[in-house]
């Protein structure tokens, strides 16, 4: 619902978790065409993975230095 509402109407969302809480929000995303991140190993729905939240800091401080960013291979990098 937020997603259909602006500023984020169009737009592709981005999640990033690290626990099972988050997994219905990497279900809603995936199905959105968006981007998932899941922190750490466990099983999840994501469909990108980050071993650290220290990743997470360093992929963000990349996107805001290097814009525009793409953002596949900015996740595929790590």
């Amino acid at each position: 619902v937020l997603m259909e509402l602006p500023p984020y109407a169009g737009r592709l969302p981005i999640v990033f978790g690290d626990d099972v809480t988050d997994e219905d929000a990497f279900r809603i995303v995936n199905a959105r065409g968006g981007y998932s991140v899941k922190i750490g190993p466990e099983k999840t729905a994501a469909t990108f993975r980050l071993p650290h939240a220290r990743d997470v800091r360093a992929l963000i401080l990349r996107w805001a230095h290097d814009m525009p960013v793409d953002v596949v291979e900015a996740l595929r990098a790590f």
